[in-house]
C-alpha cells in the first residue's frame, strides 16, 4: 500500500462544515452554527471583488480569533496572497 497522500479535487466539497462556532447565548443557551466550505469560498469572492484585494495588501487583524469574524478574515487575508 502506498503511503503517499494523493490530492484528490474532490476530498472537500462546498457542503463540508469547516468550522462550528457557538452563539454568544444571549437569548438561551448557546446555539452551534455550522459554516459550509461553501459560505468560506463566497464569502472570499465577495471581498476580493469588491475590495480589490491583492498579494500586494497588508492586513492588520485586530479581532479576537476565537470569533467567527476575527477567525475567517485574516484567512480571506491569506487567501488573496496577501500577508497578516
Amino acid at each position: 500500500m502506498d503511503a503517499t497522500p494523493s490530492i484528490d479535487p474532490e476530498f472537500a466539497t462546498g457542503d463540508d462544515l469547516i468550522a462550528v462556532f457557538a452563539t454568544s447565548g444571549t437569548t438561551a443557551k448557546p446555539k452551534l452554527v455550522p459554516l459550509k466550505q461553501s459560505n468560506i469560498r463566497w464569502a472570499h469572492h465577495y471581498y476580493q471583488s469588491n475590495y480589490r484585494l491583492s498579494h500586494r495588501d497588508r492586513y492588520l487583524s485586530l479581532l479576537p480569533m476565537f470569533y467567527a469574524f476575527g477567525l475567517i478574515t485574516p484567512l480571506l487575508a491569506l487567501a488573496t496572497g496577501g500577508c497578516v
